[in-house]
């Protein structure tokens, strides 16, 4: 039964982070359209190379797991039944060591940036969203949008705003850890 239970938390998570990707992949000129109607006109070309150079992930933590209990116990009981997967989702995690994973749908991550994702989202432990800006082998930016699983249209044009008023002002790599500097 565990092994058919986890199969299926599994797909609900494939589904739930497809679902979310596939919106703002869908949906990329929609954002740039409006972040250029908030910030001008003159700003498109930056807002767009930044919104098309963005890796977006979504992801499951402690702090989500508790956020989604939190949501459930509040629906009613006459609603519960509609939301049995996520009901699911949070007897998987509460009764097993809890780790805090990354998903995507089409995104290839080195080794050593996985480990820098994976050790951003332990230490946004009391976050449901958050961004990084890291350094490729070209020495080029790379904007990364980490959204819970649920996440929302809102939480996405929020972590969205952060990589476009972010300015990379440059970085320090010691003893092979890079630490960047931005504004």
């Amino acid at each position: 039964m565990e092994k058919n239970n986890s199969k299926q938390i599994y797909r609900f998570i494939k589904t739930s982070s497809d679902e979310l990707l596939n919106s703002i992949k869908n949906n990329k000129d929609k954002l740039i359209d409006a972040f250029t109607i908030y910030y001008g006109e003159k700003y498109r070309n930056t807002i767009s190379e930044k919104i098309n150079n963005t890796l977006f992930f979504t992801y499951i933590s402690p702090y989500i797991i508790d956020l989604i209990e939190y949501s459930y116990n509040n629906i009613e009981k006459t609603n519960k039944n509609n939301y049995q997967d996520f009901k699911n989702l949070i007897d998987f995690y509460k009764t097993k060591k809890r780790r805090s994973k990354f998903y995507n749908n089409d995104i290839d991550v080195d080794e050593n940036f996985k480990n820098i994702i994976l050790t951003n989202i332990k230490e946004q432990d009391d976050a449901s969203a958050f961004q990084i800006t890291n350094i490729d082998e070209n020495n080029n930016p790379i904007y990364a949008v980490f959204l819970g699983i649920g996440s929302d249209d809102k939480t996405v044009i929020h972590e969205t705003n952060h990589v476009i008023t972010n300015s990379l002002l440059g970085y320090i790599k010691y003893d092979n850890i890079l630490e960047t500097i931005e504004k």
